[in-house]
């Protein structure tokens, strides 16, 4: 018996692999950060880098993360973007923009866009990086501590 091509194989095959990778970023995360109920996951980022027109040897990274927030405890949450931090090579960087302070209901989510401004000679958009949530989130008045989040940029924007 003579075996020919099949292209449907092929399409099937194509779809497979393309729905094993349509939830994959293609940035360095660590797992979501999880205490008291309270789970924080980076789930995008963009970064683009410029040259400082103010310092020759200097460049301006321009940082947009997306943080998820989930609420599983049975109070409800409150995020205050000013205790954000952004740290990379020997410097740190609170979000700019605008101050945001929200509530998470118990057992809803929220999706919050941290936007940072980075400069110096180092600033790169493939740095290893750590965004700290130093008391950002609290339950019931009392701060919620959580691991910092490690990842590595990437200058393409996600899906």
């Amino acid at each position: 018996m003579k075996q020919t091509f099949n292209p449907r194989w092929l399409f099937f095959f194509s779809l497979t692999l393309g729905l094993g990778c349509a939830d994959k970023s293609p940035f360095r995360v660590d797992p979501p950060v999880n205490a008291q109920g309270i789970s924080a996951a980076l789930v995008s980022q963009n970064c683009d880098l410029e040259q400082d027109l103010e310092q020759q040897s200097s460049f301006v990274q321009d940082t947009l993360l997306t943080l998820q927030i989930t609420n599983q405890s049975p109070s409800a949450a409150t995020f205050d973007s000013e205790k954000v931090r952004l740290a990379w090579s020997k410097q740190t960087s609170g979000p700019d923009l605008r101050h945001q302070i929200g509530t998470i209901k118990a057992g809803d989510h929220t999706r919050v866009q941290l936007h940072f401004t980075l400069k110096g000679p180092d600033a790169a958009c493939n740095n290893q990086t750590t965004l700290t949530l130093n008391d950002a989130i609290s339950l019931d008045g009392k701060p919620v501590v959580l691991a910092p989040i490690k990842f590595q940029l990437t200058a393409m924007a996600d899906p």
